[in-house]
Formats: structure tokens, C-alpha cells, sequence
């Protein structure tokens, strides 16, 4: 990459990159959702998935919910549970450049206006408001919450499901996270920096007075431990410079 190049790798024999490419490494591949596989020390992530498959997906693009003290609840993890899986088993045929550019917009749409009750989206070839969309999806995942409730007596997906479907306007409500935090703005009569400092207060004085089981507690300072005798193993084992590392990483 030219611009890259005219930078060079090296500033003052201090490496100011690790090439001249656009992506430095594969883990700067950014996307929605992305493939990973653990990779052992000094292998790259692409030979990782390459020689051992998937291991897991990161879902990414997840905001946190500012609502709740750790920052996700038990239903919004069920949903997404269920979304995934549905996303696993439904029949997902190549798409190509264009719908992927379509998705893209969609995507970018939704960020920025997705309360606007007026948004349409692509679908299909079609443009349909996002409400319906939305409405879609839900009675869709419908059939999936009700297997996997099945198997287990209880209600855990079904009701999942209708906390998100709550959410949609033609039952009452708009009520999606970012309109909920700006109905609270409005109440409180702060700004969104203001606020979400005051929410952080909150959340940290409630998750203080929750406080750690002892077995969590344990779990902790056993894993600090750990992580202290692993840092000093690998500070006592002789490590070449950086750049011959970087250069047998590089060629590996």
C-alpha cells in the first residue's frame, strides 16, 4: 500500500508498524460477526482457523445496556441466543456484492435512524418499513422459542422474545434502548455525558453492595495468581529482539 510505505516500518530503529499493508494483523478484519479459533503462541489466527476450524464466532457491534449493571440481562442474552440459532439453521445461500452492499446499508440505516418509525429497508429486493421487518423476524423466531422451551418445561425463550417484541411500536411503545436513554436525558435533565456518569455511580454502588460470592472471590485471586506466575515464566525464558520475532512471525 503505497501511503503505508511512504511511512515506512521502522522510525529511529523503533518499529512504528508491523508492514506496510492496510491490515496489520487479521484480528484488525472488523465486521459484525467474525470466525475465531484460540490460536497457540506465535501462530497466526488465520493459520489457527485454517488448520483447527472454528472454534467460536464473536458477535460484535453489540452496544451495552446502560439499564443494567452489568451491562447485559439475562432475556437480552436468551434473544440473542435464539436470534443466533436461528441464523445457524436457516438456510443462508452466497450472496453477492450488491445484496452484501444492500445489508451494509441497512445496517448503517438502522444505526442512524433506527427510530425513525418511517425507515424502510431493503429486503428482498424490496423496501419494507423497519417496523415490519422487525415484526418478521419476531414471528419467525416464534417456532424456534417454542422447540427449545419444549425441551425444558419453562418459558426462557418464548419470553425473551416478547420482551424484544414489546419493544415495537404497533404494541404500544418505542421503546428500544436509545429511546429509553433519551426519555431519561429529557426526565433528569441531564446531558448524555452527565448521565451515563450518574448510571456508571449507580452501577458501581450496586455491584459493590452485591458484592463477590466467596467462591467467585477464590476463582479471582486464583486466576491472578496464575496469570502472575505465567508473566514471570515467560519473562525469565530468553526472547530474541523484536525484529527477528516479527520477521520469523512474518514468514511463518
Amino acid at each position: 500500500m503505497p501511503a503505508y510505505e511512504k511511512i515506512g516500518v521502522q522510525r529511529d530503529d523503533q518499529f512504528i508498524q508491523i508492514n506496510t499493508s492496510v491490515l496489520q494483523i487479521e484480528n484488525e478484519y472488523y465486521s459484525a460477526v467474525r470466525p475465531k479459533r484460540t490460536a497457540d503462541s506465535g501462530e497466526k489466527p488465520i493459520q489457527a482457523l485454517e488448520a483447527r476450524g472454528v472454534e467460536y464466532i464473536e458477535v460484535r457491534c453489540l452496544d451495552l445496556d446502560p439499564f443494567s449493571p452489568e451491562g447485559v440481562n439475562a432475556a437480552q442474552i436468551d434473544f440473542l441466543d435464539l436470534f443466533l440459532l436461528d441464523c445457524l439453521l436457516t438456510d443462508s445461500p452466497r450472496i453477492g456484492d450488491d445484496e452484501c452492499e444492500r445489508l451494509d446499508d441497512n445496517y448503517k440505516d438502522v444505526v442512524a435512524q433506527g427510530r425513525n418509525r418511517e425507515l424502510n429497508l431493503c429486503q428482498g429486493g424490496a423496501r419494507k418499513p423497519v417496523g415490519d421487518a422487525a415484526t418478521a423476524l419476531f414471528e419467525q423466531l416464534e417456532p424456534l422459542a417454542e422447540l427449545l422451551d419444549s425441551w425444558t418445561g419453562a418459558e426462557t425463550y418464548r419470553k425473551a422474545l416478547a420482551e424484544q417484541r414489546g419493544k415495537m411500536p404497533e404494541l404500544g411503545g418505542w421503546s428500544v434502548p436509545s429511546a429509553r436513554v433519551v426519555d431519561a436525558m429529557r426526565e433528569s435533565g441531564l446531558g448524555h455525558r452527565e448521565w451515563v456518569m450518574e448510571q456508571s455511580r449507580q452501577h458501581q454502588q450496586t455491584l459493590r453492595e452485591e458484592g463477590l460470592s466467596p467462591e467467585m472471590q477464590a476463582s479471582f485471586e486464583a486466576m491472578t495468581e496464575q496469570s502472575l506466575a505465567d508473566q514471570a515464566r515467560m519473562e525469565d525464558v530468553d526472547q530474541p529482539p523484536f525484529g527477528v520475532f516479527l520477521d520469523q512471525y512474518l514468514k511463518a
